[in-house]
Order: structure tokens, then C-alpha cells, then sequence
């Protein structure tokens, strides 16, 4: 292990990643790849200086769920849509002073979930739920790597594109922007303690994905969505870098070849969503989701 992760680095050509800073060049790369569009891109989130991710909100206790990586320093909020929500203090049993750790059996996996209320003067987020993987990722399965860490420059947008890919320091403003990448589940591992990873590695361009990610500072906490049956799934959160086979023992600057390791979301499944209950969309989404429930009955019937 090298280090918390923190800002995705990628590969592509010159280490441009193809637009990597923007919504709209994942979009596009998806599109001409035949591939299912990315929902989940207002989910990512800055958390302290570092990442988070949205999963949604509980309709019966009006709570909305962030998880996040819990070695990044705790904060008692976050923003979320240009709006801000404090945290509410967790339940004594494996809690942190805001958030509470996924341990199962025993085991302490680095994740953490926050919550905090959409009651009152709160509004409810109008982003979708996160889907969790629902089976385990196999070896070769295609992901998305979102984190909103810096290459160099803390708190700027400025950025290295040359290899090999130096790590900067992660800034703590709003205005850095979500980088993205590509890679595929590498292998999986479980460590001494007993904690379950997925494992990526960072190709040169030319190999892997072609538009490799790899993680840096200012990753941690931030998804790998897995493509799972023509869906994005979250799979992972970042948690940490590793040396590759070139065995010079660095990561950071990143190198070809390097690892990343994200826990397994899928493993600690049951463990999130006994915390958090079923979570829905917001209510647009649900409400346009009833209509064309509506409208394709009526298609039928016809």
C-alpha cells in the first residue's frame, strides 16, 4: 500500500483522458462506445478534501445516505446540489463523531455512511439512487473510476499531462472538477484483517481500456460503477494505491502498471442497506416513473 487515494489519473493520449474533467466527454465516449449512459455523475461528491457519493434518501424516515471512504477527516456536512445538509450525530455502535462505520463481523472495511434530514427546510436532492451491484464483480468487468482528486495545483484546474503522473495536493473547493476513467476489475483481494477489494491496473494507453484510470490523492471515497447488465452498478469506493509488477515501490508519481484498490460494496451489501432502509429516487423521477408505467399500460391495452 502506497497511500490513501484521492484524484483519478488517466492514461489516454498524453494523459488528456479524452476530456476527463466533464460530463459531457464521459457521456460522449459512452455513446459512441455502444454503452449505457452514466446517471450517476451529480451522485459524486467533494467530501472534506477529498470524495463521496449520494446513494439517496429513506421516504419513511425522510434521511438522505452519503458514503464515503471513513480514513478521509470527518466534516460535519456537505454539499449537495448547491445545497447544504449538516449531519446528523450516528447511533453509539460503530460510529465515528458523525458517521457510522460498515463493520461485518468484525471486520472494519474503510466505508462509512452519513446521513442527514431532507424534513422540513431540507429539500430532497433531485438526483437518482445509487444502485449497488447485486453479485459479485467478475475478473474483466468494465468500470467507471469518478473521484474529484488533482493531478497538481491544489485548488486549481491545472493539471499535469505528462507521464510519469505526479500526485498534487487535493484542494477543498466546489470548482474542481469530477475526473473520470475507465479501467477493468482486475482481480480481487482480501487483506489480513479480513477487508474485501477490488483491484484495477493502470494500462498505458495503447492497452486496458485505452482511457485507463488510476487513482491518486483526493480519490478516496469516490465510485467505481461496474457495468452489470446493461446498468451501471456501484461496485466500489476508493480506498487506497499500490505499487504494480514494476516494483520501484512508488505510486505516487503513478506509473503503469500501478493498482488501485476499491472495497467491495457488493460484500458489504446487507451491512449498508440495514443502515439505510430502502432508498428511493427523488420525487420527479418517481412520478415520471409512474406516468410511463401508466402510459405503457395504455399502450397495451390498445
Amino acid at each position: 500500500m502506497a497511500g490513501s487515494a484521492s484524484a483519478v489519473i488517466v492514461g489516454g493520449i498524453n494523459g488528456n483522458g479524452i476530456n476527463n474533467a466533464s460530463e459531457a466527454g464521459l457521456q460522449s465516449v459512452l455513446a459512441s462506445s455502444s454503452l449505457p449512459a452514466f446517471p450517476y455523475w451529480g451522485n459524486m461528491l467533494r467530501y472534506s478534501d477529498a470524495s463521496g457519493i449520494y446513494l439517496g434518501y429513506n421516504a419513511t424516515t425522510m434521511e438522505g445516505w452519503v458514503l464515503s471512504a471513513e480514513h478521509i477527516t470527518e466534516t460535519t456536512g456537505i454539499t449537495i446540489g448547491g445545497h447544504s445538509y449538516s449531519f446528523i450525530d450516528p447511533q453509539p455502535a460503530n460510529s465515528n463523531v458523525n458517521g457510522t462505520r460498515i463493520v461485518s463481523s468484525g471486520v472494519n472495511t474503510d466505508l462509512i455512511l452519513y446521513k442527514f434530514s431532507v424534513n422540513g427546510g431540507n429539500p430532497i436532492p433531485s438526483l437518482p439512487t445509487v444502485k449497488i451491484s447485486d453479485s459479485a464483480p467478475s475478473v474483466g468487468s468494465l468500470m467507471i473510476m469518478a473521484g474529484r482528486g488533482m493531478r497538481l495545483g491544489a485548488g486549481t484546474g491545472s493539471e499535469d499531462t505528462t507521464a510519469p503522473y505526479s500526485w498534487g495536493t487535493p484542494g477543498t473547493s466546489d470548482a474542481v472538477p469530477m475526473r473520470w476513467g475507465f479501467n477493468h476489475m482486475e482481480f480481487t483481494h482480501t487483506d489480513a484483517g479480513g477487508a474485501k477489494y477490488l483491484i484495477t491496473d493502470f494500462d498505458a494507453p495503447g492497452f486496458g481500456t485505452g482511457i485507463d484510470g488510476q487513482a491518486a490523492l483526493g480519490d478516496s471515497g469516490g465510485g467505481a460503477f461496474i457495468l452489470r447488465n446493461g446498468e451501471w452498478r456501484l461496485g466500489g469506493v476508493a480506498y487506497a494505491t499500490a505499487d504494480g509488477p514494476d516494483a520501484d515501490a512508488l505510486s505516487n508519481p503513478a506509473g503503469f502498471g500501478d493498482y488501485t484498490l476499491y472495497t467491495d460494496v457488493y460484500a458489504y451489501r446487507s451491512e449498508i442497506t440495514a443502515l439505510t432502509g430502502t432508498l428511493v429516487p427523488e420525487p420527479s423521477s418517481m412520478l415520471l416513473g409512474s406516468f410511463g408505467v401508466i402510459t405503457l399500460a395504455l399502450r397495451r391495452k390498445r
